[in-house]
């Protein structure tokens, strides 16, 4: 699925959305998950996170993405 972060305006593919624990917590603290989406950029390049209520569909499912 094709997607825009309306965070930063940018466009990728939809690569997955999980719960993510941060294991660098200290032991004391909640280890409270927040879920992530991560985000491959069209054409290659370095994924990126947001949180997944930043996301819309870029292309409907039967508009032509290349």
């Amino acid at each position: 699925m094709i997607v825009r972060d309306k965070a930063n305006g940018r466009v990728g593919e939809l690569m997955a959305v999980i719960d993510y624990v941060d294991g660098s917590q200290p032991t004391h603290l909640p280890r409270v998950p927040v879920r992530l989406a991560f985000i491959r950029p069209l054409g290659g390049g370095t994924e990126w996170d947001t949180n997944p209520d930043n996301l819309i569909m870029a292309y409907e499912p039967w508009e032509e993405t290349a």
